[in-house]
């Protein structure tokens, strides 16, 4: 009985051992990885996605893993801007490993701390170029100081077996000192802005004063200026009728003179052609009455009657 007991208990030993060497004999590599078979600790091949067999006890698998991978900071990385301001820089990075058989090789053989050598590049290269910028400028050109980390960073970690999927600047700090400044600064440039903006008001005031007081000038002007031609118009209408009665009038006294020396001249031509109408005018004018008085010396007026008169 104890014999066959141990018959059993080894032939269960001897199965267990079949199985485990058997289970040993293959491997799955999965979609997004790459896996490096060594013999005897030596590099072999690299496996491809799929069913794999190996040798037990001699082959040994390293699996790599090719879809994207990420790694941050332990802690912030302490550096200085150009203008020598200390800031922490937090970071990202999101890389993956090349499918590539020879880059996998590289890998394993060369470079299997590639996580931490690829930490201290981005680390060299971050305090790099923020060391090229000054600290005021930092905020207003996060995007592009990312953009060219990210750039240089992309050919750096190409060298050693790595692609760049990304990189963020996470976070940025700055001395307690200079947040102090700068909140300061900020205060002060509000204050500023509320001072220009209120200047800015009061000048939109004014000028909205000034074009309010000339329209209501122009106004009054044009008023005054359509009194002043209502005024010109009526003198002149007036001005115009003394002008047409004074030449009416002067007129008339042209026309009076003339027809007077008309008349004159029509008694003149007359007289020139008969003598005896002055005599005649002389009779129509005399009212029969001789002189009451006579001077000495003076002509006694009688008619002139000539010789074919009759007497009465």
């Amino acid at each position: 009985m104890p014999s066959t007991i141990i018959k059993a208990i080894g032939a269960a030993f001897i199965g267990l051992l079949c199985l485990v060497m058997f289970l040993s004999t293959y491997f799955t590599v999965e979609q997004n990885e790459r896996t490096v078979v060594t013999s005897w600790g030596q590099f072999n091949y690299v496996a491809d996605p799929g069913l794999h067999f190996k040798v037990p006890f001699r082959d040994s698998i390293h699996d790599f893993a090719t879809d994207i991978q990420s790694f941050t900071t332990d802690k912030p990385i302490n550096t200085y801007s150009a203008d020598n301001q200390e800031i922490d820089v937090v970071f990202t990075v999101q890389y993956r490993v090349l499918p590539d058989a020879k880059v996998i090789e590289y890998l394993f053989n060369q470079n299997r701390n590639y996580i931490g050598n690829a930490r201290a590049i981005v680390v060299d290269r971050v305090k790099a170029a923020m060391g090229q910028i000054n600290t005021q400028s930092v905020a207003q050109n996060r995007g592009q100081l990312r953009d060219t980390i990210k750039r240089t960073l992309a050919e750096d970690l190409k060298e050693i077996g790595l692609q760049l999927e990304d990189f963020q600047l996470t976070d940025l700090q700055f001395t307690q000192a200079y947040r102090e400044a700068i909140n300061k600064a900020a205060i002060q440039k509000a204050a500023v802005e509320q001072r220009e903006y209120a200047r800015q008001e009061a000048v939109k005031e004014a000028e909205r004063a000034k074009a309010e007081a000339i329209g209501k000038a122009d106004s009054a002007r044009e008023a005054a200026r359509g009194h002043a031609d209502a005024t010109m118009l009526n003198a002149k209408a007036n001005a115009d009728a003394r002008v047409l009665a004074a030449t009416a009038e002067a007129r008339a006294i042209q026309m009076q003179g003339e027809a007077q020396a008309t008349a004159i001249k029509a008694q003149a031509d007359a007289l020139k052609a008969n003598a005896d109408l002055t005599e005649l005018r002389k009779a129509e004018r005399w009212d029969g009455k001789l002189p009451t008085s006579i001077y000495a010396g003076a002509p006694i007026p009688f008619m002139n009657l000539s010789s074919g008169t009759t007497k009465p």
